[in-house]
């Protein structure tokens, strides 16, 4: 049991020295990685040179859509709080049902060992 236990930790310091020879080491990776990201800037520059009117017109979309928004929320104060209200009022009921189907089913089981207490007689 020894001879195997040895034998295993030779074998995992042998893996480990296989890893450890492929590690990249970080100064590798911190050397690589401006070459990396060098052009990205021009290629958005292009990108933008490309499409401008989309570019312009994404953003005035958003400030749209997020202004819509906001009216309707303003506007539909009492739908929201009266859907918020029914919500509530739904979930206590989701509740109250799941608490009386617990009950019948503890009940069931106790009236289940009560009928087997009373057979064992």
């Amino acid at each position: 049991m020894v001879k195997h236990g040895n034998k295993f930790i030779e074998e995992a310091r042998e893996q480990l020295k296989n890893l450890q020879g492929k590690e990249i080491s970080m100064e590798k990776l911190a050397s690589e990685y401006p070459s990396l990201t060098d052009g990205l800037e021009d290629a958005f520059n292009k990108l933008k040179a490309t499409y401008p009117p989309f570019i312009q017109g994404v953003g005035q979309q958003r400030s749209l859509t997020i202004d819509a928004a906001s009216e309707m929320v303003k506007h539909n104060k009492g739908r929201r709080e009266k859907a918020a209200k029914q919500l509530v009022k739904n979930a206590k009921k989701e509740i109250d049902r799941a608490k009386e189907t617990e009950k019948a089913a503890s009940d069931a089981a106790e009236l289940i060992k009560h009928y087997k207490a009373v057979l064992k007689l």
